[in-house]
């Protein structure tokens, strides 16, 4: 039986990967030179920084694609994302006609 759709690592596998050979978040991200919420940010974000995406991905020793394949491509290429407002311009019910809600 074949799957057709791809988990990748959740996002606490990763974590926990980090933490096992850094000892922290913290350590790896003084090791890129960011600071620990971007290496957070990018594990749990998508499109948040390609870069320390890139370097999680070469400290497991695994490409991009196998560990977000709902953000890369099976040759690596990151997919694109795009934001639809259409949800920002509706306005709900309890909220006034100025902006605020009620």
């Amino acid at each position: 039986m074949t799957q057709t759709h791809r988990k990748g690592m959740h996002a606490e596998e990763i974590k926990a990967a980090l933490k096992m050979r850094f000892g922290s978040l913290a350590a790896f991200a003084v090791k890129l030179g960011r600071n620990e919420g971007a290496v957070s940010r990018a594990i749990n974000t998508p499109g948040y920084s390609r870069r320390v995406e890139a370097e999680i991905a070469k400290v497991l020793c695994k490409p991009v694609h196998e560990i977000w394949p709902s953000r890369y491509d099976v040759s690596g290429e990151p997919l694109s994302y795009s934001v639809s407002a259409l949800s920002m311009s509706r306005r709900h019910a309890g909220q006034r006609s100025n902006g605020v809600a009620a």
